[in-house]
């Protein structure tokens, strides 16, 4: 049992504490994909990490670590704090792709993002790991 699932950081049905999500994407160009997106209500700051690992049929791969954090004031955006931290970056010579923690000020999320390749195949899967708290 996970200390996600046994309630320990459960959150009450508030939508605060510390959560988790696995998510997978498929790419076939070079246009910026959401993996996740999490929303953040007005008042809320939010800290995440992303572990993102792409591969392509022919074996090329990329991961990545990136970390941040979030808030949205009161009647405010979704903005970032300071910037992204790329922890770790890991890929293949050739594999220029991308990953990346966006603030979503249309619709008032935080998104793992991806970049592929134009007319390639790329397999996405992506773990997050976030914690959401209110003043």
């Amino acid at each position: 049992m996970s200390l996600f699932s046994s309630g320990l950081f459960g959150d009450s049905g508030s939508g605060l504490g510390q959560r988790s999500k696995d998510a997978e994407k498929t790419t076939t160009d070079a246009t910026a994909t959401n993996i996740v997106s999490i929303p953040l209500a007005e008042g809320q700051t939010m800290s995440i990490a992303a572990q993102i690992t792409g591969r392509r049929t022919t074996g090329l791969s990329v991961g990545y670590t990136i970390s941040a954090v979030f808030k949205r004031n009161s009647g405010g955006n979704v903005t970032i704090v300071g910037q992204q931290l790329n922890e770790a970056v890991h890929y293949d010579a050739g594999a220029a792709w991308t990953g990346a923690l966006v603030a979503d000020t249309s619709n008032q999320t935080v998104d793992v993002r991806v970049t592929g390749e134009i007319s390639v195949t790329i397999n996405w899967k992506c773990r997050v790991n976030y914690t959401i708290q209110s003043a």
